[in-house]
């Protein structure tokens, strides 16, 4: 839907409707209603969650994207331990005030259309240019820039992404520079360029093309594989020895100095290479987590070193997926953004709905869960020879943009 009605308008939608879906729960008389409306809730405040951080990643150049994936990343870890903190706190009490609190948040949804803007990258891919300009201009107002001159660079960068020969209804067209057009001329450019760029923007285009098709079913699977291990290791921190509530704070706080490090590392190295060492780093962790669980016997020493193989694996796999949340939006043009993200993250739910039924596997094969998770974050591994790296580079807007790209890099490997 963001794909095709824009960022702000489902943004806004999903906000509303994830609120309203909250409260309603409190109203419910029995649990086959307070679980069809947590389905229908989850639905909608995911939905906001990911148009939110794409709206911010293709407002952003390249050099800001890292660090506004680590803020997101880290507002995330705040909402997890407030969370076990007010459950803390109210453990004694009915589970209506915790719902209550928890929604409560649900109410900022109102002032979402008084400050939020249309994302400009969408609006110009779909060919909106005139509204893309109109949100520029308030932005120069706001900030104090010359419109003109960021005009004129707006300018550059439609011709560059759509002035040099371009396919249209089977005809190529060879444009010159755009700023030196008239009015008029721009105009008329502009209505044509508009027929050009309404490409379909279902998910189904995400399997037009042979690249796309491996692009998108490696990206279903690695995350189905971190979704299954990530949340698995919250379920499963209520088996650990000591107090659940503490467990889950710890299992929470652990990823504080992940997104620390991760913030540091991106900067410095591909996002592939740091996605691909934690996980490799997950999955050993969580195979030393099995045999101490397995074979480690009893005893505070082996306690101790399960938890710390635990935590670490919840480190790695916290760092990985924070890592994949970055990459996997600047992956695909933007006509298919929203579109492809929704999609692996609805794939990747089906693992956590896996991992109820894991739980009570611990009780009768120890090292079941464990080894479970270590091969498919192993199988992950492997499939993320068919992503792309996208660290430092701009944001590809259309299909034939993408595909200009996989083209060079197939030259560039020859």
């Amino acid at each position: 839907m963001a794909d095709r009605f824009g960022r702000k308008p489902v943004m806004i939608f999903c906000a509303f409707m994830g609120s309203v879906s909250e409260a309603a729960i409190l109203l419910c008389p029995n649990i086959h209603f307070i679980n069809g409306l947590r389905l229908v809730s989850g639905i909608f405040r995911q939905g906001m969650s990911e148009t939110f951080f794409i709206l911010g990643l293709e407002i952003l150049a390249p050099s800001h994207r890292d660090r506004y994936g680590v803020i997101v990343c880290f507002k995330w870890v705040v909402d997890v331990l407030a969370v076990g903190f007010t459950a803390y706190l109210l453990q004694d009490a009915n589970w209506k005030y915790l719902e209550a609190t928890v929604s409560i948040s649900g109410v900022f949804a109102v002032l979402y259309p008084f400050f939020m803007e249309e994302s400009p990258r969408w609006l110009t891919a779909r060919g909106r240019f005139d509204e893309a300009l109109a949100i520029i201009q308030r932005a120069c107002r706001q900030n104090g820039k010359d419109f003109e001159e960021v005009k004129a660079a707006y300018d550059r960068y439609v011709s560059v992404q759509c002035l040099t020969t371009k396919e249209c209804d089977n005809e190529v067209l060879e444009l010159e520079p755009l700023n030196t057009f008239s009015d008029n001329t721009k105009q008329e450019f502009y209505t044509e360029i508009k027929q050009c760029k309404q490409e379909n923007n279902s998910i189904l285009a995400l399997f037009s093309r042979r690249d796309l098709t491996i692009l998108t079913l490696s990206s279903w699977f690695i995350w189905f594989a971190h979704n299954m291990t990530y949340y698995g290791l919250y379920m499963m921190s209520s088996t650990l020895v000591g107090n659940r509530f503490l467990n889950y704070s710890l299992v929470g706080f652990v990823e504080i100095p992940s997104i620390a490090l991760i913030s540091v590392m991106m900067r410095k190295f591909q996002r592939l290479r740091v996605v691909k060492l934690f996980l490799a780093g997950a999955s050993c962790s969580l195979m030393a987590y099995s045999l101490l669980n397995t074979f480690g016997g009893d005893g505070p020493l082996i306690y101790s070193a399960n938890i710390v193989a635990f935590l670490f694996g919840k480190f790695s796999i916290a760092a990985s997926y924070n890592v994949l949340f970055i990459l996997t939006p600047e992956i695909y043009p933007t006509v298919l953004r929203s579109t492809a993200t929704a999609s692996c993250n609805s794939f990747s739910r089906i693992g956590s709905m896996l991992v109820p039924f894991l739980r009570p596997l611990i009780t009768v094969v120890k090292w079941g869960p464990g080894v479970i998770f270590t091969g498919i974050c192993f199988i992950a591994l492997l499939l993320m020879v068919f992503l792309p790296e996208t660290k430092d580079k701009e944001l590809v807007d259309t299909v034939e943009d993408f595909k200009k790209n996989v083209t060079k890099k197939k030259q560039q490997k020859t």
